[in-house]
């Protein structure tokens, strides 16, 4: 009796490959296409938090629950023309932003505010000042936040109609 070695032939090793290769062919494609999908969406969904975020940082500011600083030469308000560094707030404020339309905040603003802290950490151990590693938008994304308005019946006065936030530059996810 002959001693036999038990094992597979070389055709149905070659056979499960193929398989396996006709599998992987189908399923890899399908599953990168899933992830992409995936942070697609995550994506869209960070940007629409971070917009809501300035529009929040807008009605507060216009509302007067938060001072805006003049970050340029002169900031000309409503009845005063404010320094660089002087607080802005109340009607004054609401004027500058119309005659602007608008204003640029940035990420870092909103984060240190309290109103996007939920992605971007900027405490994080080694990363101190800097966004997380783990942070998609980085702190030089701008938002431009604006107030919608409208004349007074008389006139004489801007009136909040709503509120608006749009992406303005150096939003890298």
């Amino acid at each position: 009796m002959k001693n036999r070695v038990k094992g597979f032939t070389l055709i149905e090793l070659i056979a499960v490959i193929v398989i396996l290769g006709i599998i992987l062919v189908i399923v890899v494609p399908t599953a990168l296409d899933a992830f992409y999908k995936a942070r697609k969406t995550l994506s869209k969904m960070e940007e629409k938090v971070l917009l809501d975020a300035g529009e929040i940082y807008i009605t507060d500011l216009d509302k007067g629950k938060k001072k805006y600083i003049c970050n340029e030469t002169t900031c000309k308000g409503a009845k005063k023309t404010y320094n660089k560094g002087e607080e802005m707030s109340g009607y004054d404020l609401k004027v500058y932003v119309i005659d602007h339309s608008g204003i640029n905040v940035d990420v870092r603003t909103l984060v240190e505010g309290g109103y996007y802290d939920e992605m971007c950490r900027y405490d994080v151990e080694g990363y101190e000042g800097k966004p997380s590693p783990s942070c998609r938008i980085q702190e030089e994304c701008v938002l431009k936040v604006e107030i919608e308005w409208e004349k007074s019946p008389d006139g004489l006065y801007y009136v909040t109609k709503g509120y608006k936030a749009s992406v303005d530059s150096g939003c890298k996810k």
